[in-house]
């Protein structure tokens, strides 16, 4: 006589069911929650360490930018905000008007809009450079100004400051254009070989900039 034998799955799908819905209630969490608060914890350190550098106001009425997989992004270059992920994610945790908000999209509109020439060299070169860096710097060896991107944990620093013409004294001021440099400040040597005028004077203010930083990263981390 053949039996069936029946089993009621029942309780353990249940189970199954309530620990998936954990499993996706944690990462809902994890990715609304704690990762932005984390990301603006780090980012408020980040700001309380370095000051802004500042773009001037800019007055341009706000237009959608289309990317090129025909996706919108709602761009304003007076408020200096874009509605993309990298900027909602990143770029909007800096201060107001900081050159550090400058996403692609924001890049783009400035240079549609014609808004470019309003600003100065320096910060066109810098923008040019598509705002890599966490932190940047404006600094001055006597008559020459240059800026200096930094981004902590690494020993690499952008430096942006004038090329010396033939006509140019060799204290400066320098008239060349700007351009771009890049200093190893753990091997204390420039990349590719190329050093920029009054280099000595640069790297003495890039290592009291990054000595100023480690120790303001201490302070920081003895308050958490």
């Amino acid at each position: 006589m053949n039996q069936s034998i029946t089993f009621d799955y029942g309780p353990f799908a249940l189970v199954i069911f309530a620990a998936i819905s954990l499993f996706v209630a944690w990462l809902l969490i994890v990715h609304f929650i704690l990762r932005p608060r984390a990301r603006q914890r780090r980012y408020a350190k980040l700001n309380a360490m370095y000051p802004p550098y500042l773009l001037p106001p800019l007055e341009c009425n706000s237009r959608r930018k289309p990317d090129p997989e025909h996706r919108q992004y709602q761009v304003n270059l007076e408020m200096l905000t874009c509605t993309c992920s990298r900027f909602r994610n990143h770029r909007a945790y800096f201060p107001a008007q900081d050159i550090r908000r400058l996403c692609r999209h924001l890049r783009k509109e400035l240079e549609n809009a014609d808004l470019l020439p309003r600003l100065d060299d320096l910060t066109r070169r810098i923008i040019q450079d598509r705002v890599r860096d966490k932190c940047y710097l404006s600094l001055s060896t006597g008559e020459s100004r240059f800026a200096i991107g930094i981004n902590p944990g690494s020993h690499f620093v952008r430096v942006f400051t004038r090329r010396k013409l033939d006509i140019d004294p060799p204290e400066g001021p320098f008239t060349g254009a700007y351009d771009k440099f890049v200093f190893n400040a753990g091997q204390e040597n420039w990349i590719y070989g190329e050093a920029p005028p009054q280099s000595d004077k640069i790297i003495a203010l890039i290592q009291e900039a990054m000595r100023s930083h480690s120790q303001g990263h201490h302070r920081e981390a003895s308050l958490d």
